[in-house]
């Protein structure tokens, strides 16, 4: 579930019946029929870009989809090549570009309005499964976790692997920046929530 960056009241949620749906809290209705583009597979990660305009979706169906966060309409669909889950996605913060990472070991960063993949796939997790993707605020780096047990931060232009944080005694589940970009908060199946300085 991720809130609108535009408006406070507006949320986009996805879920195991493959929608996701778009809803005003203030009177509880949908702005528009839920995004049905990844039935009959489960949607597992939504993330609104800054600028508001798309909602990025990804899951069981092997694809991340980008689609008008006003209308409902498809806008932007990449496939993988290999039959592979997707669990997490995220938005550069000037809304061009978009990580995504699964249960192929990857990590993709694409620029969807030139539909030109930025790098190689970063492989640093590989052959563990990807759990959480985060690109910090100014857009420089991307920390990406799974469930090889590390954090790592890496160079979002070029894909090179700057550090790893490895003090996690299980599966990593979520991670995320500080607005300053100086400090990480990582979470797992360890039932820790660790913080630590990036040193960036």
């Amino acid at each position: 579930m991720v809130w609108s960056p535009k408006n406070q009241y507006i949320i986009a949620s996805g879920s195991l019946d493959g929608t996701v749906q778009v809803w005003d809290i203030t009177n509880n209705t949908e702005l528009f029929p839920p995004y049905t583009g990844h039935r009959p597979y489960a949607v597992n990660a939504a993330a609104w870009s800054p600028d508001g305009n798309y909602i990025a979706s990804a899951g069981n169906n092997m694809t991340v989809q980008v689609w008008d966060a006003q209308k409902g309409t498809p806008y932007w669909r990449y496939p993988l090549s290999s039959e592979r889950n997707i669990f997490t996605v995220t938005w550069s913060s000037n809304s061009q570009y978009i990580a995504f990472g699964g249960d192929d070991g990857f990590v993709h960063v694409w620029d969807i309005i030139n539909n030109t993949e930025l790098f190689p796939p970063y492989k640093g997790h590989n052959p563990h499964t990807v759990k959480a993707v985060a690109w910090s605020h100014n857009g420089l780096y991307i920390a990406s976790a799974g469930d090889d047990m590390t954090v790592q931060i890496w160079d979002a232009q070029k894909g090179n692997m700057l550090f790893t944080y490895p003090h996690r005694k299980k599966n990593v589940e979520a991670v995320a920046w500080s607005h300053d970009g100086n400090y990480i908060a990582s979470a797992g199946d360890d039932r820790l929530v660790q913080i630590w300085t990036t040193g960036l």
